[in-house]
């Protein structure tokens, strides 16, 4: 017997997916071939076991959730990082910055006193010149009060 063609229609039966005509063919054909018999159970038993496994071991399909979690974590340990490196070259920048700032504050100052004292001196002494004047500590301090 040729049963090829009553193999697919078993598996075909098993979905139920044939008409009222096939369905009557094939268990004709299946009471009398004892092979198609055979593996028309065993498709049976597999569909059931199928069926079982699946209803005892419900597994989670939907993955998504863990790995969008990994992901986070993971984006979120590179985000600490940059953050401290971003952090680490502010603080480094900014340091740098008060060190210039301070620098030059100092140096125009310095600049600024000396620069002072100088005009000073140089006031003091024309006086001195013009006056010759002899007491020098009351002529400082008649300058001083002058300006």
């Amino acid at each position: 017997m040729d049963c090829t063609k009553y193999r697919k229609m078993i598996s075909l039966y098993v979905d139920n997916e044939l008409n009222d005509y096939e369905v009557s063919d094939l268990i004709t054909h299946i009471k009398k071939c004892d092979n198609c018999k055979t593996y028309y159970e065993n498709i049976l038993s597999l569909k059931d076991n199928i069926k079982i496994s699946f209803t005892t071991n419900p597994v989670d399909y939907d993955k998504s959730a863990e790995i969008m979690s990994k992901i986070s974590r993971s984006a979120g340990k590179g985000l600490n990082k940059k953050k401290k490196n971003y952090f680490v070259w502010i603080s480094v920048a900014a340091a740098l910055f008060i060190f210039v700032v301070s620098f030059y504050l100092y140096n125009n100052l310095n600049k600024e006193k000396i620069a002072e004292q100088y005009k000073l001196e140089k006031y003091v002494a024309e006086h001195l010149e013009k006056n010759r004047v002899i007491d020098l500590d009351s002529h400082i301090s008649k300058v001083n009060y002058e300006k």
